[in-house]
């Protein structure tokens, strides 16, 4: 999966459709985000003495997944047939 994103950073890069400017911010902050994520873990299991908060907040992130994903789902489907867009037709995946 990894390969497929890399390859098509590599092809946009060089077809000129990547923003440089973009990509930059973008990997400044997932940088600062990562540093920011593995020190206030490391922090908090050290505090708390247990490894076990890494656990629950992973349990914690997947079941607000689980609802939320649907939800949304289910909302923009209502709001396309609302729209008057027919919801069970087949699209191409290209427009």
């Amino acid at each position: 999966m990894l390969t497929g994103r890399y390859r098509a950073t590599v092809l946009a890069a060089v077809l000129g459709l990547l923003r440089l400017d973009y990509a930059a911010a973008m990997m400044a902050f997932s940088a600062l985000g990562a540093i920011v994520g593995i020190v206030g873990v490391a922090h908090i299991v050290a505090k708390l003495g247990r490894p076990s908060f890494i656990v629950i907040s992973l349990g914690l992130v997947i079941a607000a997944s689980a609802m939320l994903i649907p939800i949304f789902g289910v909302r923009d489907v209502v709001a396309q047939a609302r729209a008057g867009k027919d919801v069970f037709a087949f699209h191409p995946l290209c427009k």
